[in-house]
């Protein structure tokens, strides 16, 4: 459950740069297991210790590769979501 909340979370932005393809969806899941697992790690006694540390690499190593955190550049601007088509009660809808 955990890591479904974070794919939700972070999904949206890795469509939107086009890095979350069905190609990449395991590597995706890859990326939110190890967040959870992240967090967990930084609420227990070990918080800051190697086996944490390592954890935050492949976090950054993840988030740099769907393109989820800047990597010494400005982030790319996603386009616009398409909208979706006029539904047949459109046209009794007011404008504006």
């Amino acid at each position: 459950m955990d890591e479904r909340k974070v794919w939700l979370k972070q999904a949206p932005f890795a469509f939107a740069h086009r890095t979350l393809v069905p190609a990449t969806a395991l590597a995706f899941e890859r990326y939110c297991q190890v967040v959870v697992l992240e967090r967990k790690e930084s609420e227990s006694s070990a918080r800051g210790g190697s086996n944490h540390r390592g954890l935050l690499k492949q976090i950054n190593a993840y988030e740099l590769q769907f393109l989820l955190s800047p990597n010494g550049r400005p982030m790319p601007v996603s386009e616009k979501p398409a909208e979706a088509a006029p539904g047949k009660l459109s046209r009794f809808r007011k404008a504006g």
